[in-house]
């Protein structure tokens, strides 16, 4: 049986326990990261979705992502933001 993970990465705490209480309860196996850097532990055989926030202690730049996922193929990422805290420029180049 294939193993799926919810990856949750946002500095901001509070968003990262509702969203684990959301999943959890749905019966997702559900982890939680403050950072990218410690995302990284995430093996690169693993099967899942990571929500990650844009932001200066998150996921700062596309380029960031683009390396997280290299050599994760059963990786999808959805990457959200407050309005105010993302410009136009860096969600253009999060959807490159």
């Amino acid at each position: 049986m294939m193993k799926f993970v919810v990856w949750i990465m946002s500095p901001d705490r509070e968003l990262s326990d509702r969203w684990y209480r959301l999943f959890s309860r749905e019966r997702f196996n559900a982890v939680v990261f403050p950072n990218l850097a410690a995302m990284g532990q995430v093996p690169h055989g693993e099967w899942g979705l990571a929500f990650v926030e844009i932001s200066a202690y998150g996921l700062a730049a596309p380029e960031a992502l683009k390396i997280f996922l290299n050599g994760r193929k059963n990786i999808s990422v959805i990457a959200f933001s407050k309005p105010e805290k993302a410009t136009n420029s860096q969600i253009s180049g999060f959807l490159e």
